[in-house]
């Protein structure tokens, strides 16, 4: 008798399965988690910034992010990071009065 096995992830996970393997992964994104991302997203920013300026690689730079509460918490939680990975010598940081969630401005000078 043959027997089918289906595979139903729980809540908060996503999982695939073939005929060797199944896969299960958690999906929930956890504060700690976000803030990595909105991190990342404001290096991301930045880096662009730097690219418009034409600056080159090894150039470093005075930076101001100013956001909403949330994005300026996730700065703060780790800004060696963002200075590290976009070349800062300097970081400000400061929330922007008003700001819908998840927005930044980025304020790069290049520096000698």
């Amino acid at each position: 008798e043959d027997v089918e096995l289906r595979v139903r992830a729980r809540e908060g996970f996503a999982a695939a399965d073939d005929a060797q393997a199944v896969v299960a992964l958690d999906a929930r994104i956890t504060p700690e988690l976000r803030a990595e991302c909105l991190r990342q997203e404001v290096v991301v920013a930045i880096q662009n910034a730097r690219k418009e300026l034409n600056l080159k690689y090894e150039q470093r730079i005075r930076t101001t992010v100013a956001g909403c509460p949330e994005v300026v918490a996730a700065v703060r939680g780790d800004p060696e990071y963002v200075k590290e990975q976009t070349l800062s010598r300097e970081l400000a940081v400061n929330v922007l009065d008003g700001a819908k969630p998840e927005t930044v401005e980025v304020r790069v000078e290049a520096v000698r």
